[in-house]
C-alpha cells in the first residue's frame, strides 16, 4: 500500500486531508490496477502537476494575460484579447470551456460549473458525468475522498496503465491535460516518485515511519495512546523518543501487530482500538509486592514507619515533660538533663517534633497510596 511517509516525501507541503484520503482509500486504486511502481510514478506525478503538490482540489481560474496566452494560444493570441478576462475567473472558464467537452456554449455557465475538479482535475461535463459528479460538481472540488476516487476513475477510463507499463509518460500527460501544459512539473515529480517507489515491495508494504519534521502527527498519536491507557508514552512532545517507542511496541503487541514503528497499520489500529486493560494480573498485587517492584513506594513506606516512630516518641516525650514539671521530686532527679535544654520549654520541642513527624507520616502515606494506585492502573510501570 501507499503510505503517508511516501506521499509526504513526494510532496512535503501536501494537505493532510488529501494524504489521509489517499492512504485510507488506496485499495480503490489497487482495484484499478495501480499495483506497480511504473504505474504509480505517473499517477502521482500527474496528480502533483494538476493539484500543486496535492494542495488544491479545484482549478484556479485566476490567470494573468501572459499565462492565458501560453495555455490557450488559439483563444488568446494577443495580450489585448486576454486582458478583459484578468480577474474574472468565471467569465474566463465559460470562455475557454464553454461549448466543448460536453458543456453547453455561452451564455450557459457550464464552463464555470464544470471547471477542473478532483486530483486529476476532471474538466467538462463529460468527465464529470464519467466520474459520477455531474449533478454535484462542488463535491468533487471539496471532498478529498471524492477527488481521489475520481482521479482513479479517470485513470482507469483512459486505460493509462497500458501507457505506464510501456513507459509512455509523456503520452499519459497529454491524455490527462489535453496538451503539454505542466509537462516539466510532471517530470519533476516523476523523478522524485522513482526514488520513492523503487520496487513492488515499496507499494505493497506499509512502512510509514514518521520523520522528525512531522511533529503534529506524532503528537496526535501520543495523545491517542495516552488516552487508550499507554501512559508510558510520556508527554505529547512530538518526538519519536524511547518512551513513545515503548508505548508503540506495547500497543502493537497488545493488538496483534508485528514489531515495528509508526506505520499505517498502527495508526489505523489506534483509531479503532478499545482502552487498554491495565490490570497486571487477574489477582491484583498486594501492597508488599508493589513495594518491592516500585522503589518510591518502598521509600515512602519506610518514611512512614520512621515518622510514625518519631511521632510516638514525641508524644511520650511531651507526656513525660508534663509529668516532670508537675512533680517536684521527679524534676530534681532529671535536673541534669534539663540543663541541656534551651530557654524553649521542652514540651514545645516535643510538640514540634510530633507535628513534623505527623506531616511526614501523612505525606508518606499519601505518596505510597498514589504509587500503589499508579502501579495497579499501569500509569507507573
Amino acid at each position: 500500500m501507499v503510505t503517508r511517509a511516501q506521499l509526504y516525501k513526494l510532496a512535503p507541503g501536501a494537505r493532510k486531508d488529501i494524504v489521509d484520503a489517499i492512504v485510507a482509500n488506496w485499495q480503490y486504486a489497487v482495484d484499478a490496477g495501480l499495483t506497480t511502481p511504473k504505474r504509480i510514478w505517473p499517477f502521482f506525478a500527474n496528480i502533483c502537476a494538476e493539484c500543486g503538490g496535492m494542495t488544491i482540489l479545484e482549478e484556479n481560474m485566476n490567470y494573468s494575460a501572459e499565462r492565458m496566452m501560453q495555455v490557450w494560444p488559439e483563444r488568446f493570441p494577443t495580450w489585448k484579447s486576454a486582458a478583459p478576462y484578468v480577474g474574472h475567473p468565471q467569465a474566463l472558464a465559460n470562455r475557454v470551456y464553454g461549448g466543448r467537452m460536453g458543456n453547453a456554449p455561452a451564455p450557459s455557465n457550464d464552463g464555470w460549473v464544470y471547471r477542473g475538479g478532483g486530483l486529476l482535475q476532471a474538466t467538462g461535463k463529460e468527465e464529470y458525468e464519467a466520474v459520477g459528479y455531474a449533478d454535484k460538481p462542488d463535491v468533487l472540488r471539496k471532498n478529498p475522498v471524492a477527488a481521489f476516487k475520481s482521479a482513479v476513475d479517470l485513470w482507469k477510463r483512459n486505460n493509462l496503465n497500458k501507457y505506464a507499463d510501456a513507459s509512455q509518460f509523456t503520452k499519459i500527460r497529454q491524455i490527462i491535460n489535453g496538451g503539454n501544459n505542466g509537462m516539466e512539473v510532471m517530470r519533476h515529480f516523476l523523478a522524485i516518485a522513482k526514488t520513492i517507489w523503487k520496487s513492488s515491495s515499496d507499494v505493497t508494504q506499509a512502512v510509514a515511519i514518521y520523520q522528525d519534521d512531522n511533529l503534529e502527527q506524532i503528537m496526535e498519536l501520543q495523545q491517542k495512546l495516552y488516552a487508550l491507557g499507554y501512559t508510558e508514552v510520556g508527554r505529547d512532545d512530538g518526538e519519536d523518543g524511547p518512551y513513545t517507542r515503548a508505548a508503540v511496541l506495547a500497543f502493537r503487541d497488545d493488538n496483534g501487530l508485528p514489531p515495528g514503528g509508526i506505520d499505517d497499520a498502527l495508526l489505523d489500529a489506534v483509531d479503532n482500538a478499545k482502552p487498554r486493560v491495565t490490570a497486571r494480573t487477574a489477582t491484583p498485587p498486594t501492597n508488599q509486592q508493589i513495594r518491592l517492584a516500585v522503589p518510591e513506594v518502598l521509600s515512602a513506606f519506610y518514611n512512614r514507619i520512621v515518622s510514625g516512630a518519631l511521632a510516638v516518641f514525641a508524644f511520650f516525650g511531651t507526656l513525660f515533660n508534663a509529668i516532670t514539671n508537675n512533680f517536684s521530686d521527679a524534676e530534681q532527679k532529671v535536673a541534669p538533663f534539663q540543663a541541656y535544654l534551651s530557654s524553649v520549654p521542652g514540651w514545645a520541642w516535643c510538640s514540634l517534633i510530633m507535628i513534623v513527624s505527623l506531616v511526614i507520616y501523612m505525606l508518606s502515606q499519601r505518596g505510597e497510596a498514589s504509587g500503589v494506585k499508579a502501579y495497579k492502573t499501569g500509569e507507573r510501570r
